[in-house]
């Protein structure tokens, strides 16, 4: 699946934002021209970017670059930004 760019030059949200609405696991998709930058404060997140799988406990500071591949599977309890 290939997520759309945003249409504004810095978007920001909380995880919960996407999480709730998608029962906490967002399916891998691709921003061609943005880089994400992910904030976790408490919970966990596993996921893969660009078919590399890892894991993480808050706190941790993700990085995925434009064009990578990437999905997420967070813990209930995440709380964080992106």
């Amino acid at each position: 699946m290939r997520h759309e760019q945003p249409d504004d030059c810095l978007h920001y949200e909380s995880v919960a934002v996407r999480g709730e609405e998608m029962d906490w696991t967002i399916p891998a998709h691709r921003h061609d021209g943005l880089h994400q930058f992910q904030l976790l404060r408490q919970g966990s997140v596993r996921g893969t970017i660009d078919g590399r799988g890892f894991e993480a406990n808050a706190p941790a500071l993700l990085m995925v670059p434009p064009g990578s591949v990437h999905g997420f599977t967070y813990t209930r309890d995440a709380v964080g930004d992106q």
